[in-house]
Parts: C-alpha cells; sequence; structure tokens
C-alpha cells in the first residue's frame, strides 16, 4: 500500500512511518512520524474504514519542530489529545 505500510521513514520519505494509533468515537486516528522535518513535521490521519484516511492535521500543527505524535489519548466528553515529540521547545 505505499509508504507507511511497514517501511522505513529512512528509505522513502519522512512520512512513511505511522507512529501511534488511537481509537477514538469509532474511527482510527494514526499519527506519523517525520523525522526529516523536510515537510514540517507530523501528520494526523483519521481512517473509518482502513481504506480511506482523512488529513486530519498537517504539517506538524504549524509547528515544523513537532515532528511526531508521541501519543495520543481518547478522554470522554472532552476529544482526543495529543502529546507531540519536540526537543526543541524551550521549558517555560
Amino acid at each position: 500500500m505505499g509508504p507507511g505500510m511497514g517501511t522505513s521513514p529512512y528509505e522513502t520519505g519522512p512520512e512513511s512511518y505511522f507512529w501511534r494509533f488511537q481509537e477514538h468515537l469509532g474511527e482510527l486516528f494514526i499519527g506519523t512520524l517525520d523525522v526529516s522535518r523536510r515537510n514540517g513535521g507530523f501528520d494526523l490521519l483519521r481512517t473509518s474504514d482502513g481504506v480511506s484516511y482523512d488529513l486530519i492535521i498537517s504539517d506538524g500543527a504549524g509547528n515544523s519542530n513537532n515532528y511526531g505524535v508521541r501519543t495520543m489519548a481518547s478522554i470522554p466528553g472532552l476529544g482526543l489529545a495529543l502529546g507531540t515529540a519536540n526537543p526543541y521547545t524551550d521549558a517555560v
């Protein structure tokens, strides 16, 4: 099925690594890892059938230092929470 389906990001491009999966309200959400940061960070995809995918968030949500979706949690009554990998953000 192409990049993201079992290939390495080092071999085929920045968005070929699905890093996290989370079910939320009957749909599967998939967070990518973009180790090269050429495309500006991670993407978040959604599927309800496992065949077609919708792009929900692209380019690290506007921050190229957000290079991957590190964790996701489905929180009843609130929504889907994301945690990103971003070692370049200063602590406050």
